[in-house]
């Protein structure tokens, strides 16, 4: 799947000025083949979307996320990242909403799709304060 593209990094403005900017690298996998990795500046609790199209095979996929500081004094130094997943294919699409909790700094892993016939996709990701 080397034809996979990142097609577009939008952010959108909600407030003028937000608390925390936060540095998303992250690493997609598609049936065990890396097919892209984007890196996303977002604002604390703002949306960042992005999206990646396969122009060979006609697979999609749009990931947005928002992330936050967690207001828990037991967790600390840890992002809160909520994910809306949409994945279409000529043969089968469908649609996850992952929440991870990680570290600032450290990798966490979302697998998506069961991998049973159908598509196994997989995020790696590290959030960090910018």
């Amino acid at each position: 799947m080397k034809g996979f593209i990142l097609l577009a990094v939008t952010f959108f403005s909600v407030t003028a000025f937000a608390s925390n900017r936060y540095k998303i690298n992250a690493k997609i996998f598609v049936d065990g083949k890396l097919v892209s990795t984007p890196q996303l500046i977002v604002n604390e609790g703002e949306p960042a979307e992005m999206e990646i199209n396969d122009s060979t095979t006609h697979n999609k996929m749009k990931i947005k996320v928002v992330a936050t500081d967690v207001a828990d004094e037991k967790v600390k130094n840890e992002i809160l990242m909520k994910m809306q997943v949409e994945y279409n294919s000529p043969s089968h699409q469908f649609m996850a909403a992952p929440q991870i909790l990680a570290k600032a700094g450290s990798e966490a892993t979302i697998r998506l799709g069961n991998g049973k016939g159908h598509t196994d996709a997989q995020m790696k990701v590290v959030a960090s304060r910018e």
